[in-house]
């Protein structure tokens, strides 16, 4: 009997190495792609409006941003406040719609404020809470749900 030129032996180990060699360049290339942003998806690069004032610029964004609901664009940041109240003056202060001693007295001096874009392409301020806000949109994507660290009041 004539022996063969690939044994067994040869191409189990072929079988093995080559699988283990698929994995190591699939693995590499992920790591390339990541590397170099390729493939993938990108965030909507689309400019919504412009801020405007650089205080709105420079606002803090940890549970804030731009959420849309329904046909309005809100903004939503968060600064220390300043005591300029020049530029809010014609906002809504929900501290004052709130029952009084449910806004936590911590000693910030932090301010959120919730702007919403115009028809000309910018955000005017509209309303602005002390502390800590972050924008949620309600279920049905028709209205903008507020979450502030204010108590409620005794009682309920």
């Amino acid at each position: 009997m004539k022996k063969s030129r690939w044994s067994i032996v040869s191409i189990v180990r072929l079988g093995i190495a080559i699988p283990i060699a698929l994995l190591l360049i699939a693995y590499a290339w992920g790591l390339t792609r990541a590397h170099l942003e390729l493939g993938g998806s990108e965030p909507n690069q689309r400019i919504l409006g412009r801020a405007l004032d650089d205080g709105q610029r420079a606002m803090e964004q940890a549970c804030t941003g731009v959420v849309a609901v329904g046909r309005s664009v809100w903004l939503v940041g968060r600064r220390e406040s300043d005591d300029d109240k020049a530029r809010l003056r014609d906002a809504v202060n929900l501290d004052a719609l709130l029952p009084a001693g449910s806004t936590p007295d911590t000693g910030e001096r932090e301010v959120s404020q919730v702007s919403r874009l115009g028809d000309d392409g910018v955000f005017h301020t509209m309303a602005y809470v002390s502390g800590y806000a972050c924008p949620l949109p309600s279920a049905d994507k028709t209205s903008l749900l507020l979450l502030t660290g204010a108590h409620l009041p005794e009682g309920n």
